[in-house]
């Protein structure tokens, strides 16, 4: 009897053992399906955060981009290559906005160059509105004139050209033998430290070097020699807009003028002008003036 006693014990023992590890796995797999649950809610509140970020940026990409676009469109200037440039950054906006509205959720990566894209457009448009502005506080006083003057100084190159002709020609001693010339023309674009360079961002002054040779005809004594240097779209850079001189009938802008003390013999001098204007990259046109007449011409590239 005693033995049965022990033995019911003992299942009795077992029996709360078992039932303290059903109630500790239940308990165990009742916090861990706690855990997962509350795991699972996290990562979905992230999805929806990280899809409603997304979206936003998305929005602030095409509203960025449809503020710019309008921008663009509001720049106005009768320069053709502007002009022209100006309606490639408007075709590629727009391509940028069709491309942003497709663009996916989850595409961080492309969402970070759209944005470097934009910065970068931004710059370039900041640019063109330095440029659009300087040409078009310019162009009140001088446009007009430089339309007629360039057509005024072909025609007098033309000239010049023919009556050299004739002058070779027949070998007689015309007019246009006593107009001074001016040969070995070198142009200079310099930076601050007086070194040659080719950047046009980084020119602080331009110096242009020639010959005005010897003429036996011409009448000796001191006379002013002018300079004109026209940029790629034509505007000539000058310091003011009082700066002029008699070409022709017509009064027109120079850069800088210099007085040479001509002696009949070749004469070798330099003309300087320092840079207060917005400069462009592209082929730069130098052009000499004495005595009422061109003497010579030259030009030169700058990036």
């Amino acid at each position: 009897m005693e033995e049965n006693t022990i033995r019911k014990k003992s299942n009795k023992s077992l029996h709360i053992i078992y039932l303290s590890i059903i109630v500790l796995l239940l308990g165990t797999i009742g916090f861990l399906s706690w855990k997962l649950h509350n795991q699972k809610v996290v990562y979905l509140k992230q999805i929806i955060k990280i899809k409603e970020t997304t979206n936003d940026e998305r929005e602030r990409l095409t509203k960025d981009l449809n503020n710019m676009l309008d921008q663009y469109q509001s720049m106005k200037t009768n320069n053709k290559r502007i002009n022209r440039e100006l309606k490639e950054q408007q075709e590629k906006i727009e391509k940028m906005i069709a491309e942003v509205k497709n663009l996916k959720a989850n595409n961080y990566y492309q969402i970070k160059q759209y944005k470097d894209e934009i910065e970068t457009l931004r710059k370039i448009m900041r640019h063109y509105v330095v440029q659009i502005d300087s040409l078009n506080t310019l162009n009140q006083g001088l446009k007009a004139e430089n339309v007629k003057v360039k057509a005024d100084i072909q025609k007098e190159k033309t000239t010049v050209e023919e009556l050299s002709q004739k002058n070779e020609q027949l070998a007689t001693k015309v007019n246009i033998a006593a107009v001074l010339k001016a040969q070995s023309i070198e142009p200079f674009a310099l930076n601050k430290r007086s070194k040659p360079i080719t950047k046009a961002k980084k020119v602080e002054k331009f110096k242009i070097c020639f010959i005005i040779i010897e003429n036996d005809i011409a009448p000796p004594g001191v006379r002013d020699v002018y300079l004109r240097i026209a940029r790629p779209d034509g505007l000539v850079l000058a310091t003011s807009e009082q700066d002029l001189f008699k070409f022709g009938n017509e009064m027109i802008v120079f850069s800088a003028k210099r007085q040479v003390d001509f002696q009949n013999k070749n004469v070798d001098m330099c003309i300087y002008w320092d840079n207060n204007q917005e400069l462009i990259p592209g082929s730069y046109t130098v052009d000499l003036f004495a005595d009422g007449n061109i003497i010579g011409t030259a030009k030169f590239d700058l990036k």
